[in-house]
């Protein structure tokens, strides 16, 4: 090797080091790191972890400070031990953002402080966090796995949750996961004594929830909508109940209820079409309206005394069969079982008939009551037995009016179902439907008349036994005095009354007193009637009301006008007269901004613009200038080197 040949490869390892020298000197800068406040932190580039250490608060942030110039590049976060919060915004748009871990000294979570974390899968919050911002994980839609306590809940509304724990708190809020349509499961802590409204309504993916023993109230549409809920237990420290609670939960097949509960709320289980059974305690009073509407599942329900039925409760339930309620039963809507038509069998008070579809209806057994309604079975053309189960006493007031049956063909009414053994005097029997044993002499009706008696001639009487329908005949007397009817409208000034032998008697009409069937108003007549015991009805014409006025005085501000209002108290009619101009700003002097009548801010056009604290990224940027500036130097002198050799050379 000629010497040349010897300084170029001298010069050429000496640049070679000055440049290798600088690869440590940029590795160590991929390390960020600062003060804020009274904690610390370092950002490692290369990892995208983010440690923050120290002891106290942490400030809150805006884009220019400490770590959040770097918000991409971070993907990890670790909390150390000792710091006590979370500010504002601080860590905003770090989209990268996977996993966060958060120490127990941690009591507060600030605003909007995760906002944009759109990589954020899941997340631990203590229980020593007692203060978290409804709005800190606002669009963090990904967040999907929760452990937090209660009083967090709130911050995760707007994420697409799917598991959740809960930790510790006493209430589950109104609204804690409305709308979250993919949460599967959720844990509930014993702690929790409240489930406030719609806190889980319409989450549609929920097939079970676990209700701790220590809850007592849970309130209105607390679950509706969940349409995947299957099974659910009440506890029995339960005492409210909210309205709605389960409708539309369409898979619910199963429920238990607490047993001193007197009330299944309006519109409990409404929509609930695969619900197959409900017993009913002895405890319930009131069955709300539409409480079991559209329940297709549903093929028997037994009802138990002391209930009040409320409008459609059982309404379009379609797999409904047998119904059966307790002669207790305190009352029962018209609207009760409107659109349930296929029940075959139903045990009832004679007074409940009225209400009950017939569609479909083969067997009534009625439990007690002393009249049934002539028009009870109207249109009833598949009904093939009526039974009566009720006492003695009331089977005998039955047989007072049997209008009713007359309007049906090949039905057969009878007390108990028993397979009569009969004798002149006796009969004897068991009853199937109630297994009671009835025995005794035969106790006739009042008799149906076959022939009619009148002033010329005899009638005929048949008399049955109320219990075994054994029967017989007696010849009834001629008619002494005439036996008339309910009057008939016969003119404008008399109605006539028809006695049994065809004789007439006209009287004058007898009015009750007058009713109001419409009301008067300022813009129509009212109107008044009267009726007469044979129907006759007369009507007059009251006259319309007059308009009064209430006058309200609105004052002046400085952005409306004033005016006097007038207001009908009869119709709500108003309108408005004697406006005062709007009022002009007035101000204390010439640099007073506030109006003294209105507080608004008078225009001001002064700004001053101010330097943003800190700015960390005007110092890397020297950093890296200097590093160039090296750079630059090395390379000079590797050119300066090769012509200095090849100078040489050729001399």
């Amino acid at each position: 090797m000629n010497k040349i040949q010897i300084i170029l490869s001298v010069v050429l390892t000496v640049l070679l080091l000055a440049v290798c020298m600088t690869i440590p000197v940029l590795a160590e800068d991929t390390v960020q790191s600062g003060v804020w406040g009274d904690l610390s932190w370092a950002l490692n580039e290369t990892t995208g972890e983010l440690v923050i250490s120290g002891e106290g608060e942490m400030n809150s942030l805006v884009d220019s400070l400490a770590w959040c110039t770097y918000a991409n590049s971070i993907k990890s976060v670790v909390i150390e031990e000792g710091v006590k919060s979370i500010g504002n915004y601080a860590f905003k748009n770090c989209s990268n953002l996977s996993n966060v871990t958060i120490p127990s000294s941690l009591t507060s979570i600030g605003y909007l402080s995760f906002w944009n974390c759109i990589g954020l899968r899941k997340i631990t919050i203590p229980n020593t966090c007692t203060s978290v911002s409804e709005y800190a994980f606002q669009g963090c839609e990904y967040i999907n796995t929760i452990t937090i306590p209660a009083n967090a809940i709130y911050a995760f509304r707007f994420c697409k949750l799917e598991n959740v724990t809960i930790t510790n708190g006493t209430t589950i809020p109104s609204n804690a996961f409305t709308d979250q349509s993919r949460m599967s499961s959720i844990v509930i802590p014993d702690t929790i004594t409240k489930i406030e409204t719609w806190a889980f309504f319409n989450c549609s993916s929920l097939k079970s929830i676990s209700i701790p023993q220590g809850v007592t109230e849970i309130g209105e549409q607390a679950f509706q909508g969940c349409k995947s809920l299957e099974h659910i237990a009440i506890p029995e420290n339960v005492t409210v109940l909210g309205r709605s609670m389960f409708m539309g939960c369409k898979s619910l097949k199963s429920v238990v209820f607490p047993q001193h509960i007197t009330e299944i709320g309006e519109n409990m289980f409404h929509g609930c079409e695969s619900l197959e059974s409900f017993t009913f305690s002895e405890n319930v009073e009131r069955i709300g309206n539409k409480a079991f509407y559209s329940c297709h599942s549903l093929t028997e329900i037994i009802i138990p005394n002391t209930v009040k039925i409320g409008n459609y409760s059982l309404g379009n339930c379609r797999g409904l069969k047998k119904l059966v309620l307790s002669n207790g039963v305190k009352g029962i809507s018209g609207y009760a079982l409107d659109s349930t038509f296929n029940i075959e069998t139903i045990t009832i008070p004679t007074t409940i008939i009225s209400y009950i579809p017939k569609n479909n209806l083969k067997t009534v057994i009625f439990n007690s009551g002393k009249s049934i309604a002539a028009d009870a079975f109207n249109d009833c053309k598949t009904l093939e037995t009526v039974i009566f189960c009720g006492n003695q006493e009331e089977w005998n007031a039955l047989q007072q009016d049997k209008s009713w049956l007359e309007r049906l063909k090949n039905v057969s009414f009878t007390y108990h179902n028993c397979q009569w053994e009969i004798a002149d005097d006796s009969h004897a029997g068991s009853c199937y439907e109630c297994n009671a044993k009835i025995s005794g002499e035969h106790i006739w009706d009042t008799g149906n008349i076959t022939i009619k008696p009148t002033h010329t001639s005899t009638g005929l009487k048949k008399y049955s036994c109320t219990v075994c329908q054994k029967s017989k005949e007696a010849v009834m007397d001629k008619i002494a005095t005439h036996d008339y009817d309910t009057c008939i409208e016969h003119d404008e000034t008399q109605h006539k009354k028809i006695c049994t032998c065809g004789d007439i008697l006209y009287e004058s009409h007898s009015y009750g007193s007058w009713k109001v069937v419409t009301p008067a108003t300022e813009l129509s007549e009212g109107k008044l009637q009267k009726t007469c015991d044979c129907g006759k009805v007369v009507s007059k014409w009251t006259p319309k009301l007059t308009h009064e006025y209430i006058d309200t005085v609105i004052s002046p501000t400085c952005s409306e006008r004033g005016y006097t209002l007038h207001t009908c108290k009869n119709c709500d009619h108003s309108y408005k007269d004697t406006y005062v101009n709007v009022l002009e700003h007035v101000y204390s002097d010439d640099k007073d901004r506030i109006c003294n009548n209105c507080n608004a801010l008078r225009e001001n056009t002064y700004t001053e613009k101010t330097q943003a604290p800190g700015d960390t990224k005007s110092n890397n940027s020297g950093c890296n200038t200097a590093l160039a500036n090296q750079f630059a130097i090395v390379v000079t002198m590797l050119m300066a080197g090769v012509f200095y050799v090849k100078e040489k050379h050729n001399n």
